[in-house]
């Protein structure tokens, strides 16, 4: 920071922005960092509290992803023990193991059971038909908001590459001159406008493109499984409950 201090450098130069930007990545990895170690200690203590009954299945559970860490969950390397098994040897449903709690059948007919009910005591006092697509949007907008996201940033990112290939060839045509000097404390434009950067930005752009669509993808076909289940369960018992109006 002294050095920076010292240099005959201004906001427009890339080297403060390339230490400022370093030290909030180092934050952001320590904040990571502190959350994922007071998830699993809290996550080890709620084990402990359990004990060794028989609601303890944690080994045998192949589907983890809410006991991922941010890291895991974004390269799904929380399935890479299930992806090594089926490697060794063809995966047979014992594989599988057990659902989590909260993945489980009536998890999820009880939480979209309790939005339907408090959707219906709201339309008999208001007078009007029940809104399933009301009780569909309380369950799982928020994941659907998520991965929506996920997916805009994802389509975004996926510009970077066909835009940082002109960059990469102008680069090239100007490496061809011999009077070209390259200066010592490059600007922000001109730190972009080096090949070898910019074919960083492109490669760490594709990898980020493919993570923005797996979890996306990911996130929308988990809550819609959830919802189908809830619905299997809750529309049969609408026959004596129900009437064809809330549907």
């Amino acid at each position: 920071m002294a050095q920076l201090v010292n240099l005959p450098l201004d906001w427009g130069h890339m080297r403060p922005h390339a230490a400022a930007w370093s030290g909030a990545l180092c934050l952001a990895m320590f904040t990571v960092e502190v959350y994922s170690t007071c998830r699993a200690i809290c996550d080890r203590e709620r084990k402990w509290e359990v004990g060794d009954s028989a609601d303890n299945t944690e080994t045998e559970q192949s589907y983890k992803y809410d006991k991922a860490n941010l890291y895991s969950k974004a390269t799904f390397f929380w399935l890479t023990p299930l992806l090594w098994v089926g490697y060794t040897s063809p995966l047979e449903l014992e594989d599988m193991g057990d659902l989590p709690k909260e993945e489980e059948t009536e998890h999820q007919f009880k939480k979209f059971n309790d939005i339907y009910t408090s959707e219906r005591v709201a339309a008999g006092r208001e007078g009007r038909r029940v809104s399933l697509w009301w009780c569909y949007f309380r369950s799982c907008w928020k994941l659907f908001a998520l991965g929506g996201l996920f997916k805009l940033m994802g389509d975004c990112v996926g510009f970077v590459g066909p835009l940082g290939i002109s960059v990469v060839i102008s680069y090239v045509n100007i490496l061809r001159n011999p009077a070209t000097v390259q200066p010592e404390y490059p600007t922000i434009s001109e730190f972009l406008s080096n090949g070898y950067v910019m074919g960083a930005i492109v490669f760490v752009a594709a990898l980020a493109q493919g993570t923005f669509s797996q979890s996306s993808t990911h996130l929308v076909n988990v809550e819609g499984i959830r919802l189908k289940v809830a619905l299997q369960v809750r529309l049969p018992m609408c026959g004596s409950g129900c009437t064809h109006k809330e549907f």
